[in-house]
Formats: structure tokens, sequence, C-alpha cells
């Protein structure tokens, strides 16, 4: 017979399961009010980052409001560089790849060459997907949800 784990709150999980249910139709609903001003000059360039945003703010508003603790990364110069050195030789294994598995796809199904990003516009792609993607994803879905 299996026991049930020992817990120092037993109302732990329905409340968390409640809360980031809660959090999420929030988020979602957030999102959809901001769809509704895309309407407004240049949203395009804006709603995107706005709603980033949104997915930092949710966990930290909600951490702040309950005294708890929202440490998600580790700050220990070893294992940063480690982590760099994973994420270099993966991207370099994987990117490439990837880059040519997408130009014989759209040459294949759409009968056109594929080109991709010049590399002047490279640093600021980079920076805009690290801080409009990477790092809102991070918080709210591996930070919050795990």
């Amino acid at each position: 017979m299996i026991e049930k784990p020992e817990s120092q709150d037993p109302n732990f999980f329905p409340r968390t399961t409640t809360e980031l249910f809660i959090t999420w139709i929030l988020a979602m609903m957030a999102f959809k009010l901001l769809g509704y001003l895309s309407f407004l000059p240049y949203s395009g360039e804006w709603l995107p980052l706005l709603q980033s945003g949104l997915l930092i703010f949710f966990p930290l508003v909600l951490f702040t409001l309950q005294g708890r603790n929202f440490k998600i990364f580790e700050l220990k110069l070893k294992e940063l560089q480690y982590s760099l050195k994973i994420f270099l030789l993966l991207s370099l294994a994987i990117f490439p790849l990837l880059h040519l598995l997408n130009h014989f796809f759209q040459s294949l199904a759409f009968g056109h060459h594929y080109q991709g990003a010049s590399l002047a516009s490279l640093p600021e792609f980079f920076f805009y997907h690290l801080l409009a993607v990477a790092l809102p994803e991070e918080v709210f879905f591996r930070g919050y949800f795990q």
C-alpha cells in the first residue's frame, strides 16, 4: 500500500492549483483586453512587449502579496558559465540544422528560395527575443507554474 506523503500544509496542492488556474485566466483575459487596443497606431510594436511584461508582472505581484520567495535563477558564476556553455553548444548544433531544414522545406513546399535575416539585424533580433520571449516564458511558466 502506498502511503500519502505528509505535507506541512494540507491545503497546499488545491490552493496552488486554484491559484495557478486563476492567474492563468487573469493573464489570458488581460491579453484579450490588450488585443482590443490593436487599432491604436504602432500597437503592433508595443502590444507584444506589454503582454510579455504581464507574464513577468502577474507572478511577481502574487509572490509579493503572499510574502513568498521568488528565486528562480541561480546567480552563481560557475553555474552561469556552465549554462552558457551548454546553451552555445546546443545552439551551434541545432540552429544550423534548423536553418538548413527550413531552407529545404520552403524550397520544396512553397517553391521559393528561403532568405534569412541579415547579419546586421541579428543582435536586435537576439535581444528582442531574449527580453520579449525567453525571459517572460522562463519567469511565468518555468519559475511560477512549475
